[in-house]
């Protein structure tokens, strides 16, 4: 069989051109990785929104179609990929079960407490929107959507995707095993908050003890 020999120059284009994917990926921090696959999260939420097929194979109800359809005109004229402001939500464990009325979790075992403080976690977005109504958690709940991935370094997270004139988005990271994220995603619908800063969802979650961040983008 004849041997190709390639000159060092073509083997080093097409070296780079192999690794260039996973070295992109090493460069990303996972904040950055988190902050992308939130944005698909949410254009995901926002095709849902769109599509009367969908909705209507959750729901018959008028109330909720209307509630989504205000949803979906919020975002006719919004780029979903350029969001004004996303706010980096955080709380630790001891913050997490004092928001559940508890003093510590000394009756639970490891895994359990783990689970409980992501179920808290998770449950701070639905809230925004319960607090408007069953009606609107009920319509924002249809919408909701997730995806699982694999992220080196991620933590537990909610990012707040905001827009100009369009409702905004909740998208909150869970962390597992072998570096697996589960992303979910919802539409906070809630007249009341204000998420002009992060200081303004500070100010709206208290007395919770959270911290909070605007992402550079």
């Amino acid at each position: 069989m004849k041997r190709i020999l390639l000159s060092p120059a073509l083997a080093a284009i097409l070296l780079v051109l192999t690794f260039a994917p996973c070295l992109a990926g090493e460069s990303a921090s996972p904040s950055a990785a988190l902050y992308e696959h939130g944005l698909d999260i949410v254009s995901l939420m926002v095709e849902m929104a769109q599509s009367d097929a969908y909705i209507s194979a959750f729901s018959g109800s008028g109330t909720l179609h209307d509630i989504v359809s205000g949803i979906c005109a919020d975002f006719v004229n919004t780029d979903i990929a350029a969001p004004k402001a996303v706010y980096a939500l955080t709380m630790d464990s001891d913050a997490l079960l004092e928001m559940a009325g508890l003093s510590d979790a000394s009756g639970l075992s490891p895994a359990l407490a783990d689970y409980l403080d992501h179920r808290l976690l998770a449950a701070i977005p639905s809230q925004l929107s319960a607090a408007s109504g069953a009606e609107t958690l009920a319509a924002v709940t249809i919408c909701m959507a997730n995806k699982t991935f694999v992220c080196e370094g991620a933590s537990d997270v909610i990012y707040f995707y905001t827009y100009e004139d369009a409702v905004p988005a909740a998208v909150t990271f869970i962390t597992g095993e072998d570096d697996t994220v589960t992303a979910t995603g919802i539409f906070i619908v809630n007249d009341s908050l204000s998420l002009d800063s992060a200081d303004g969802l500070a100010q709206f979650l208290e007395p919770m003890d959270v911290s909070i961040e605007q992402l550079d983008l």
